[in-house]
């Protein structure tokens, strides 16, 4: 599986989420993902690999199941 934009996924240990918002053109990297984190004490943007290697340990999740981060 690789990440793809405009889904949620789950971290099945950590139980963190992702939402994949979009691809970025950076100055050292070149095209990078980004994506939205929650479920831990704060809410951030990071960068995620677009690889099978990056996802190990994330399951697809629901809209609903991501939004409830946010209650």
């Amino acid at each position: 599986m690789k990440f793809e934009v405009g889904k949620y996924y789950m971290h099945t240990g950590s139980k963190s989420y992702l939402a994949v918002l979009g691809v970025l053109e950076t100055t050292l990297y070149g095209k990078a993902m980004i994506a939205e984190q929650a479920g831990r004490n704060d809410h951030r943007f990071i960068p995620v690999g677009n690889d099978e290697d990056s996802t190990v340990g994330y399951a697809e999740c629901s809209k609903e199941e991501w939004m409830s981060n946010f209650s």
